[in-house]
């Protein structure tokens, strides 16, 4: 009963990677729409950066690198050309006039002076232990290497 429930999953979720995700119809190798193995795999090597700039030279400015997540070469990468309606519903991205402007709308006060400002003290305390621990790490050994990749675990 449990490995059939399983295999349920497993055909349910391929199914959505496929039929439903926004994101299917951008361009990457076929396995990124499935797994994020090939990005694990190659950010624990740490070539994650070499992977990917590959994948770019193949498939363009704007590369599927796992099934939640986009690489891109330029700032000016045009994504909402490429987006798709899930379901007939637009988002923020490629909405036009007016369910942009109502969805701006919505979102704008996450943006705001004021709730900016409110999280800056919870980024400078993330910065302070970064500083901490650096400064640790150096003081013990200043030829020393520092791999921060494991921090973002």
């Amino acid at each position: 009963m449990m490995s059939s429930n399983k295999l349920i999953a497993v055909q349910l979720t391929l199914a959505y990677q496929l039929i439903y995700n926004p994101l299917r119809s951008l361009k990457g190798p076929w396995y990124t729409k499935f797994t994020k193995l090939p990005w694990t795999y190659h950010s624990l090597i740490g070539d994650v950066h070499a992977w990917v700039g590959q994948l770019h030279e193949e498939y363009g400015e704007i590369v599927r690198v796992a099934p939640d997540q986009l690489s891109f070469t330029s700032s000016q990468a045009d994504l909402g050309k490429r987006l798709k309606e899930v379901n007939g519903v637009a988002n923020i991205l490629i909405a036009e006039d007016p369910a942009h402007r109502r969805m701006r709308k919505l979102v704008s006060p996450a943006f705001s002076d004021k709730a900016l400002n409110s999280q800056e003290p919870l980024l400078v305390s993330y910065i302070d232990k970064l500083i901490s621990v650096l400064t640790e790490r150096v003081s013990e050994s200043p030829t020393s290497i520092v791999n921060i990749v494991q921090w973002y675990k």
